[in-house]
């Protein structure tokens, strides 16, 4: 397995074709004694697709290795597709890494083509594995105009890259929108789209190179707010993933507080799946409570998006102070 030396690419065929990237996977895999390992390159599970005319391989890694460095090599690669006027793009990658990578390639729009990003969730060798599907469905959606920003496609559904998640670790249909569902579909005649899609308004542009720590802590009932105390020492920025709307138990609530009277930007969103959040409750730990004392409750990002939103526009320069206003938006309430 790669990690992070050169990986190899291939290039090659009609300008006009998909592109596929790919990032490694269980769409890539195949069964061994120890578990699942990567073992089909790009070129190889591009190769029955005649519409897909050139791959790369970005990395080869199973979901959960993904870094940044590796989401900054995919957005130089979209940026060379682009300029070798390719029609659309297919990444694949790891179901675990599928909500965060779309969130980045996302936040790091416009692109100006459409891009799909699939994966499977059986190994891509197996036989039967739902990624033989998934990737056709992919590239037909890659060559429609009508995809004009980042969607996921799978299990025969098309859904926005900023509003997707994973919601089983095992099922075949493991993603889904709460709150919003998806966009359309994929059907033998044809994709069927129940609403175009909508820019994300927190697309940002590329991202720079250097990257904080960032933290991401949930809230759970008796928790005592030492795992904020300790992360605000170690980041000036904190995600907490709250209850409800929003919501902390007091300890943590009080940890959160501080943290902010500090000048750490504290951010927190719901840990409910459709990640509606605003300043409803007023008593202690309430999210009406944090608002009042400078902790940002944000709306209808999950915290792994925030977390992504915050990387990228840190990247790119902004200050703690240009990061709040960044994310200074109406919340539901």
């Amino acid at each position: 397995m790669v990690n992070n030396g050169e990986v190899g690419k291939l290039r090659g065929g009609g300008a006009k074709g998909v592109r596929l990237l790919g990032l490694g996977g269980t769409i890539s895999m195949s069964d061994g004694a120890g578990g699942a390992k990567p073992a089909l390159r790009a070129g190889e599970i591009a190769r029955p697709h005649r519409k897909i005319t050139s791959s790369v391989d970005v990395s080869f890694l199973g979901g959960s290795e993904i870094d940044f460095s590796v989401l900054v090599r995919l957005v130089a690669e979209l940026d060379l597709a682009v300029s070798d006027g390719v029609a659309g793009v297919v990444i694949t990658v790891g179901t675990d890494a599928v909500e965060e990578t779309a969130a980045w390639v996302a936040c790091s729009g416009p692109w100006g083509i459409p891009i799909v990003i699939t994966g499977s969730m059986l190994p891509g060798k197996r036989l039967g594995s739902d990624g033989v599907a998934n990737l056709a469905d992919s590239v037909e959606v890659a060559l429609d105009q009508r995809a004009t920003e980042p969607v996921v496609v799978f299990g025969g559904r098309i859904y926005l890259a900023h509003e997707v998640m994973k919601v089983s670790g095992l099922e075949r249909m493991a993603f889904d929108a709460p709150g919003h569902g998806p966009i359309g579909v994929v059907l033998p005649a044809g994709s069927d789209w129940y609403r175009p899609p909508s820019p994300w308004e927190y697309m940002l542009g590329r991202p720079g190179s250097e990257f904080p720590v960032i933290p991401i802590i949930v809230a759970s009932l008796g928790d005592d707010g030492s795992l904020i105390g300790f992360g605000s020492r170690i980041s000036d920025i904190l995600v907490i993933a709250g209850n409800g709307a929003g919501n902390l138990p007091p300890p943590q609530a009080r940890a959160a507080i501080h943290a902010a009277s500090q000048g750490k930007l504290v951010v927190v969103t719901s840990r409910a799946p459709d990640s509606r959040a605003g300043p409803v409750y007023g008593y202690p730990g309430g999210s009406a409570t944090l608002v009042n004392h400078d902790v940002i409750v944000v709306s209808d990002l999950t915290p792994h998006r925030a977390r992504i939103v915050l990387e990228i526009g840190y990247s790119q320069g902004r200050s703690l102070e240009g990061l709040r206003e960044l994310l200074k938006r109406p919340a539901l309430g």
